[in-house]
């Protein structure tokens, strides 16, 4: 018995590493003596081409390279590690200066293959022009000539186009989302791009007012780049690649641009079904208004439940991964415009006191009444309030001047020390510390620098004595520290902007 107990589980045994070899990366000697010799793997990205790849605001990769990184990860024996960059001009240039070793996803154009070497391509995606509205169908670029035309810096078929259309404007951009503000406003006649990039975000930022005018002809080819002078690298990563299955590739496509792609499907099945209606006469004809009754339904339902994707059920303000979306669009915009980008960070004072003094409820209703403060003070329609988590809130306001901004953000702090904060029985007063960035921010400011910047300002507010607001440091030292690797908090050495008369929670008087 014992016998054939052993014998089972070494067939087990055998059958597990017969499995493991055909999943393992074959890779030949001098494959392997070049890993182990290089200990580790690093790569770039372009931080803003979503749904391709980018990262969020606290610098976490995301997008389909993302998904294809952790596949790398899985099949290759050394570490694979991404060198944080602000954007594809300077991942380019950290890859052409051997700063990192490959770009997950890039275009092989003439331009580039001095510095790199391309696998063969693993993604097509066709190319595309946004305009507003009201502007025609373009299904050339030669249409455009005179016109100035956004395209993001550093894109591969950028020198290309300038050889192909040199009557054509060609602005470059740093983000998609900045491009297409330039759109809105009239600055870009048009944004090129690609397919799934445009209408990723054309929805999520519910651009009604923005149309794919034509696809173009040239599509966005993806390869792995890698470095010219290592050409194992290259042989590796192509081994790499045959190695992910098509059922992988799909689940990846699948999962960030499944909403394009479904929706292409129902305009076609749309079209076809229209040839029917007319060829079936009027019965088709009751039957295509109750159709398009039913998705004129499910088209205000899908808008009701994202409008409530972006909210905080609570106080009804935009939630935290609203927050996520926004910033990098209005901080593109002010940089491209050079106007005012206030960044500010509201924390209730002593708000756990409340809630364990008179409960949850009560604390919620505390949460609410401020909330509807907030929204009373800020009413314009670049103000974008948000509850950031807990009892800490954020505002986010553009074009408005840092002594405007903090004159009315003071009013508030004043306004709410002296509010009754009332639910049934229960009588007390809050207050509420403020720390505020305001600030025309230079080139290369990220979204994150700006709330370290924001929410040191709160900690001082909170350690001076609360019920304040504080001013940020200036946005250039934050530049500094990142580059110096100092990222500790500083110590303020001036006073708050605005103390305000206290008022200690829990009680219905002012503290003298």
């Amino acid at each position: 018995m014992k016998l054939l107990l052993s014998c089972i589980l070494l067939c087990g045994l055998l059958a597990s590493v017969r499995a493991a070899d055909q999943d393992a990366l074959q890779l030949s000697r001098s494959q392997q003596a070049y890993l182990e010799k290089k200990q580790r793997l690093i790569f770039c990205i372009d931080p803003s081409w979503l749904p391709f790849e980018g990262m969020t605001y606290n610098g976490q990769h995301t997008g389909m390279s993302a998904d294809y990184a952790e596949l790398f990860r899985s099949l290759l024996p050394v570490p694979l590690e991404r060198l944080n960059t602000d954007s594809w001009p300077e991942s380019l240039k950290a890859a052409q200066e051997r700063r990192c070793d490959m770009l997950l996803m890039a275009m092989d154009v003439p331009s580039r293959r001095d510095d790199f070497l391309f696998t063969p391509s693993y993604l097509t995606v066709p190319s595309a022009i946004a305009t507003t509205s009201n502007k025609p169908r373009i299904d050339d670029l030669s249409q455009l000539n005179g016109k100035s035309i956004g395209i993001r810096a550093g894109v591969g078929f950028l020198d290309e186009f300038k050889v192909r259309f040199p009557q054509v404007k060609f602005v470059q951009v740093q983000t998609y989302e900045e491009g297409f503000l330039q759109v809105e406003n009239g600055d870009l006649y048009g944004l090129l791009g690609n397919m799934g990039s445009l209408t990723m975000l054309m929805q999520k930022y519910k651009m009604a007012n923005l149309k794919i005018a034509g696809q173009l002809g040239d599509d966005t080819v993806i390869s792995v780049a890698t470095r010219i002078d290592e050409p194992e690298l290259n042989q590796i990563m192509t081994t790499a690649l045959n190695h992910i299955s098509p059922v992988q590739h799909q689940q990846i496509m699948d999962k960030w641009i499944r909403v394009q792609v479904d929706a292409a499907q129902d305009y076609r099945l749309a079209i076809q079904l229209s040839v029917l209606f007319v060829l079936a006469g009027g019965l088709a004809a009751v039957a295509f208004r109750k159709v398009r009754l039913l998705n004129s339904q499910l088209v205000h339902a899908n808008a009701l439940l994202e409008e409530q994707s972006i909210r905080d059920r609570l106080t009804g303000l935009y939630n935290r991964h609203y927050l996520d979306e926004q910033l990098p669009a209005v901080l593109a915009l002010c940089q491209r415009q050079q106007l005012p980008l206030t960044v500010a960070m509201l924390d209730l004072d002593h708000f756990k006191q409340i809630n364990d003094q008179y409960g949850h409820v009560f604390g919620d209703h505390c949460l609410q009444q401020f909330s509807a403060l907030l929204q009373k003070f800020f009413t314009r329609p670049y103000d974008m309030l948000f509850r950031f988590g807990g009892e800490e809130f954020v505002l986010v306001s553009s074009g408005v001047p840092s002594a405007v901004i903090e004159t009315r953000l003071s009013q508030f702090l004043t306004e709410f020390a002296a509010l009754p904060l009332e639910f049934a029985d229960i009588k007390t007063y809050g207050t509420v510390s403020i720390g505020c960035l305001c600030v025309v921010p230079p080139q290369g400011i990220q979204p994150r620098h700006l709330f370290q910047l924001a929410d040191e300002a709160l900690y001082r507010a909170k350690h001076q004595g609360r019920n304040q607001l504080v001013r940020a440091r200036d946005v250039s030292s934050v530049l500094t520290d990142y580059k110096m690797g100092n990222t500790a908090d500083r110590p303020s050495t001036s006073p708050p902007v605005h103390p305000a008369q206290n008022h200690t929670p829990g009680t219905d008087e002012p503290t003298p």
